[in-house]
C-alpha cells in the first residue's frame, strides 16, 4: 500500500504521466464504459497535478479523438507507426510524415 502507483505520482517530481494501454478507451466502448471513465479521470487527475500525458497503446483514429476530448495530448502507438530507429524517425518527422494538428500519418 505504500508504494502504490498513485503515492509514486505524489512522491516523486515527476513531469509526465504515462497512461497504459489498458486505461485507453477501445472503439466500441461508450463514454460511459469504465475504461472510459478511468481515462478520463486519470488524464484529469495528472492534468490537475501539472503533468503532461502520454498515452500508449493507441491504434484507432477514435482513440485518437478520445485523447484530444480529454486533453491529452501525447501519445503513441501503432496508429501513428511501428516502433522505428531513432534515424527513421526523425527521417519522418523531416518530411512531416506526421501531422501534429490533425494526428493523420501520411502513406508515403
Amino acid at each position: 500500500m505504500g508504494y502504490s502507483s498513485l503515492n509514486l505520482i505524489r512522491e516523486i517530481p515527476w513531469n509526465v504521466l504515462k497512461v497504459d494501454k489498458s486505461f485507453l478507451p477501445v472503439d466500441n466502448d461508450n463514454e460511459a464504459s469504465t475504461r472510459s471513465i478511468m481515462f478520463k479521470y486519470v488524464v484529469a487527475m495528472a492534468k490537475e497535478l501539472g503533468l503532461e500525458c502520454i498515452a500508449e497503446g493507441v491504434e484507432t483514429r477514435n482513440q485518437v479523438q478520445v485523447l484530444r476530448d480529454n486533453r491529452c495530448l501525447f501519445a503513441q502507438g501503432f496508429y501513428f507507426d511501428r516502433p522505428l530507429p531513432i534515424e527513421d524517425f526523425e527521417k519522418r518527422l523531416a518530411t512531416h510524415h506526421y501531422n501534429v494538428e490533425t494526428g493523420e500519418v501520411s502513406e508515403a
